[in-house]
């Protein structure tokens, strides 16, 4: 089950920790609490992650608070690495330099869970593409959705043009 972007009321005593809410929130999806990760994000990227532990006096009544799915039930697990995948757009119009004046932030930012040993590129490919599902899908086959375009004496590839 995905929890992503999926939104619920929950209620927590007010002296409570983060914890409090993954459990509140496991009785309404069945994903154990320890299996859940909270966010706060800010201006489309993590500003905090929180532990459970903490009090939720560290959140603020204008927090955008997410929480996601992990695999694990531990973070600190010897077989995953977490990683937070940003969406960041190219302007077409900037130079082809790659900063923050030609690229912009967009949507929301994803958690993906990854094994620690033997990740290929394949492997993160598949389990970004995975969390992104709801926004994109794999081509089929025979489906042409990268195109090499020469730039000046060597050739690159271009996803979507």
């Amino acid at each position: 089950m995905f929890l992503f972007l999926l939104q619920y009321k929950v209620t927590v005593p007010k002296l409570g920790t983060v914890n409090d809410i993954c459990k509140a929130l496991s009785t309404l999806t069945s994903v154990p609490a320890d299996h859940m990760m909270v966010t706060d994000v800010y201006n489309h990227r993590f500003h905090k992650i929180f532990p459970p532990e903490d009090g939720l006096n560290h959140i603020l009544d204008r927090d955008d608070i997410f929480v996601h799915q992990i695999p694990t039930k531990n973070t600190n697990d010897s077989d995953h690495t977490i990683i937070p995948v940003y969406m960041r757009e190219k302007n077409p119009h900037s130079s082809k330099s790659y900063n923050n004046s030609s690229t912009q932030l967009f949507g929301q930012p994803l958690l993906v869970a990854v094994p620690k040993k033997n990740c290929s590129y394949d492997m993160l490919y598949q389990a970004v593409l995975k969390k992104m599902s709801r926004y994109v899908t794999s081509p089929a086959e025979q489906d042409e959705w990268w195109k090499t375009v020469s730039n000046g004496s060597s050739e690159e590839s271009n996803l979507n043009g």
